[in-house]
């Protein structure tokens, strides 16, 4: 267990996009919070886990029964790859979402609230986060967490321990769309998923590793 929480917490895999999808069956706009205190006055950023590549790897552990576990370990490895690529451009300040917001900001300093590129239903579909996701590290055993920032969304924090990871999931009763005790268990089975793939590519590597012991011998 312990060396799980290390591999996701080195790799910066968002469990939350294969939950979300495995219970809503699509991906949506994922609000992971980035420090930028490297900056002067920097605060935070946003990492963006809805990506082409987390999408096929999730489809393929919740739908393709016939797929071979070495498909699944390079789509995995190929979702790891390109969480790690947007979580090093976005805390060296070069993520999309403050760079839109400071324009935004400019517009409407300026009296031109109303540019298209504001106005078109894709950016605000950008900006319903529907999944809030942060790390809140404590080492108290108390349980942290914060609501949804959407009617129809999940707050789901994170605390990495030794030896197990503790997770707060909210939702609203009002929405008939979420439901916290569904999302938590959803989140314990792609856990699993995830920890039998890690298993997996362990396996592979050690045995990659002795293939290039024989033949050298």
């Amino acid at each position: 267990m312990t060396r799980y929480i290390y591999f996701f917490e080195s790799h910066k895999f968002s469990f939350y996009v294969a939950k979300f999808v495995r219970v809503h069956r699509k991906l949506v706009s994922t609000y992971e919070s980035a420090s930028l205190r490297r900056f002067y006055k920097g605060r935070v950023d946003n990492i963006r886990a809805a990506t082409a590549e987390a999408l096929a790897w999730v489809k393929v552990m919740c739908d393709a029964q016939q797929v071979t576990e070495e498909t699944k370990v390079q789509l995995f490895q190929a979702c790891i790859k390109k969480q790690t690529e947007i979580m090093l451009y976005t805390i060296n300040g070069e993520g999309p979402d403050n760079h839109l917001l400071a324009l935004r900001e400019i517009a409407a300093s300026k009296n031109q609230p109303d540019l298209p590129l504001f106005q078109d239903k894709s950016y605000w579909e950008f900006l319903n986060f529907r999944m809030s996701t942060s790390q809140l590290p404590t080492k108290y055993g108390i349980l942290v967490g914060y609501g949804p920032v959407v009617p129809d969304g999940y707050g789901c924090s994170y605390n990495p321990c030794d030896d197990h990871i503790d997770f707060c999931v909210s939702s609203f009763f009002s929405s008939k769309e979420t439901s916290s005790d569904f999302f938590a268990h959803s989140l314990e089975g792609s856990l699993l998923n995830m920890g039998e793939i890690c298993e997996k590519m362990s396996q592979m590597e050690q045995e990659a590793k002795q293939g290039n012991s024989t033949q050298q011998q």
